[in-house]
């Protein structure tokens, strides 16, 4: 996640845009809003670029690291044969990633 002044960016994502206005509109709140709201890969791909730049190791990281693994296989759903049924997927991802975030506060 590049990171310049008022600009945190992902994959070509700011999450100073608009859709990930969430709570204060802080950035901690704004990435909330996008780890709810992206796609599971997506988010998978951003939280190990987080953990290699943080460069850790040990029982919490290769927990994170598995986590990771898990959200990297459940990419776009090759058997989905509608738009409604890719968009109803994604909801329930959303529906999980707000539940497990809940869970953690």
């Amino acid at each position: 996640m590049g990171n310049s002044g008022s600009e945190c960016t992902f994959d070509g994502r700011d999450i100073y845009d608009a859709p990930y206005n969430y709570g204060s509109g802080s950035k901690a709140n704004r990435l909330r809003a996008f780890l709810q709201k992206e796609e599971n890969a997506v988010v998978g791909k951003l939280m190990g670029d987080m953990l290699d730049y943080t460069g850790g190791n040990g029982a919490q990281q290769e927990v994170c690291r598995l986590i990771v693994g898990r959200l990297l296989k459940d990419g776009p759903d090759p058997t989905a044969q509608t738009v409604s049924e890719h968009k109803e997927r994604l909801s329930r991802q959303q529906r999980e990633r707000s539940q497990a975030l809940a869970q953690l506060n």
